[in-house]
């Protein structure tokens, strides 16, 4: 009977030991006097970056985003299992997200590039589960792969079945919102240099703030 219990200290120190990966960083003050108009043909993308600015009427800036070479990284994750003696339950997906910023401004500033986005889970588990664990977690969240996440949350409504195993619209859609607000993250500091080229209106800030 004792060595059935053996293992419940383990696993409540996985409780602890557990993390999601990247934390996401708090949303910055939006600067109150340099207004801009967002488009975009991703409706999310436009509501998630007008928490971090001043969305109105102003300069255009466009943002278009591709998510490319998805991947599941199950042989990254088993080797970082490997490397933690199999105690360490890996799962997460990547992507390639290819990015193009046009602010429509005299003159037209563009800014293109490339991200490599990583969101995940990591757990500590007794020996042998956390490496079994990263593959049975591979499999079961296959649906939190960006490009499915995007296709049931802005191209199509998910089935029954599909809901069944990946979750209902608005569960797939906190998947992908937190994917898009990973990428942001990390396309913050391109796009904020952009941003400080917009005119500023220090009458509009006092408004907005109360000022006046």
């Amino acid at each position: 009977m004792k060595r059935k219990y053996r293992y419940l200290p383990l696993f409540a120190l996985a409780i602890v030991l557990s993390c999601q990966t990247p934390e996401l960083q708090p949303e910055p003050e939006p600067d109150l006097s340099r207004p801009v108009q967002i488009t975009s043909a991703d409706p999310m993308l436009v509501e998630l970056i007008c928490k971090r600015v001043l969305c109105g009427p102003g300069p255009v800036l466009d943002i278009h985003l591709e998510i490319k070479e998805t991947s599941h990284d199950l042989f990254r994750n088993n080797g970082l299992s490997l490397l933690t003696l199999t105690t360490g339950l890996f799962v997460s997906h990547s992507a390639t997200v290819d990015y193009a910023l046009t602010l429509d401004l005299n003159p037209t500033r563009i800014n293109e590039g490339t991200l490599h986005v990583r969101d995940g889970y990591w757990f500590v588990l007794p020996f042998y589960a956390g490496f079994a664990g990263t593959n049975m977690g591979t499999i079961l969240n296959g649906y939190r792969d960006p490009k499915h996440l995007q296709r049931y949350c802005l191209d199509e409504r998910p089935g029954k079945l599909r809901e069944f195993f990946d979750g209902d619209r608005d569960q797939i859609c906190d998947e992908y919102r937190r994917f898009l607000q990973v990428t942001l993250d990390s396309l913050w500091p391109e796009l904020e240099p952009m941003l400080a080229y917009l005119p500023s209106d220090p009458l509009l800030k006092r408004v907005r703030t109360g000022g006046l």
